[in-house]
């Protein structure tokens, strides 16, 4: 997992986890809250960050990148709930 010591985070983009050494992010793999931006914020910006990373993993579904083959149920469907 690409982690910065210095800020304590997930390198990210968008949510989506992004491997700086590669220069490309790692499909099926999303940060959200304090490991996407830090240890700070409250309730309210955790779920507001949350809600920024399932709207990037929906356009990723949507565009056919898939998190997992082994679900019985449509991803996308379980994400807008």
């Amino acid at each position: 997992m690409p982690f910065d010591t210095r800020k304590g985070v997930i390198h990210h983009r968008a949510g989506r986890v992004f491997d700086p050494q590669a220069g490309e992010t790692l499909p099926g793999l999303y940060a959200a809250g304090w490991i996407k931006r830090g240890p700070y914020g409250v309730i309210g910006t955790n779920k507001a960050d949350a809600a920024a990373t399932v709207a990037s993993m929906i356009e990723d579904l949507e565009a056919g990148k898939h998190l997992s083959a082994d679900l019985d149920v449509d991803p996308i469907e379980l994400l807008r709930d």
